[in-house]
């Protein structure tokens, strides 16, 4: 990935689309969150680490918070940019003042890893999947992944649910016959001799990936 072209408008949109005129004035202090240490958070990184943000008058707090702990800190106002999951749709719903604004992808990023012995969808049957909690994007995944071999959870193959990166470890120690994978946790996977049969990247499944969502209020704010 060239640094140098890292999509940082991807993190600026959380400011307002507009907001051309605020980088002339004070800095503009933002709290902001990723939601696990995977490949798609990439642009966060970059664009505070390597001076972006700062360049364009943004200074940044930065923390590791699960999706649905992301929705609760703009609720709560613990937060002014939240990376989240479909929690906030129902935030939304419940008359939460939050709003999308952008994502960091549109495609899924994540490989289905299995055990060595195991070569096709078809050969879950039977077997036990690990994920993260429901509704997040790796169990997104793997229910596309099983419909596609035609099985059925719950029928054909048990899915167990982990929280964070409890589902890798639990898989890498064989606990589980599968798990959808983000980078760069595929590599671990793949260094310690699992297989990959089928890489979501590759087959171009639209998803919303790692959302940005703000306040109304915020957006507001910073549009004065």
């Amino acid at each position: 990935m060239n640094r140098s072209v890292i999509p940082v408008f991807l993190i600026l949109i959380a400011l307002v689309l507009s907001a051309g005129h605020v980088f002339a004035a004070a800095p503009v202090e933002v709290r902001m969150n990723y939601s696990a240490p995977v490949g798609e958070y990439t642009p966060v990184w970059v664009a505070q680490e390597d001076g972006f943000l700062a360049k364009y008058g943004i200074k940044t707090e930065l923390k590791l918070m699960r999706a649905p702990t992301g929705v609760q800190g703009l609720i709560g106002k613990s937060l002014d940019i939240g990376n989240v999951g479909p929690e906030l749709i129902e935030a939304r719903l419940g008359g939460a003042d939050v709003v999308y604004i952008g994502a960091l992808a549109n495609r899924f990023i994540h490989s289905l890893y299995v055990k060595p012995e195991l070569r096709s969808l078809q050969d879950l049957k039977g077997k036990v999947v690990g994920t993260t909690q429901p509704g997040s994007t790796p169990h997104v995944a793997i229910r596309i992944l099983l419909q596609k071999g035609g099985l059925f959870v719950g029928r054909d193959v048990r899915v167990v649910h982990f929280q964070g990166g409890g589902v890798t470890e639990a898989f890498l120690q064989g606990a589980v016959d599968a798990a959808v994978l983000p980078p760069p946790l595929t590599l671990r996977a793949k260094d310690a001799g699992f297989r990959e049969i089928l890489n979501m990247s590759l087959e171009n499944y639209p998803m919303v990936l790692a959302g940005i969502a703000a306040t109304r209020t915020f957006i507001r704010s910073i549009r004065r």
